[in-house]
């Protein structure tokens, strides 16, 4: 929540909670190019209300993968902490292509760029760097 902002109803709250959910499943089974229909749809929720909580597609990204994103620093730390460097590499490709291949939303985050979620794009630029 940011500073100032008044904190949910718990109705309200317990929406965007659902949409949450209902997005990383869809964007997760689906890519990143998933209709907001159906996230809405799954959530049990109207569009309007998706988009009074998610203004913008870009708005579910930032709140969703920067979190999942961070699954890849874990595994860079277990490949850099591996002392053999060939093993610390195969762990590392392997396991992210596991977390592609279970989540096609990750996948499309790892490999595109999104000028407007600038979290998401934030945590992307870092894993480039390394």
């Amino acid at each position: 929540m940011s500073p100032g902002a008044r904190p949910l109803r718990a109705d309200a709250a317990r929406n965007r909670d659902k949409l949450l959910a209902a997005a990383a499943e869809v964007f997760g089974e689906r890519g990143l190019d998933a209709p907001l229909e159906e996230i809405a749809r799954r959530a049990k929720v109207s569009i309007g209300t998706l988009y009074n909580h998610f203004p913008t597609r870009e708005a579910f990204f930032d709140a969703i993968f920067p979190g999942r994103l961070a699954a890849l620093d874990r595994l860079a730390a277990t490949a850099t902490a591996d002392p053999d460097p060939w093993n610390g590499f195969v762990g590392f490709v392997e396991g992210m292509f596991a977390l592609q291949a279970e989540d096609r939303g990750l996948n499309d985050a790892v490999t595109k760029r999104f000028p407007l979620a600038p979290e998401l794009n934030d945590v992307c630029q870092r894993e480039a760097l390394g």
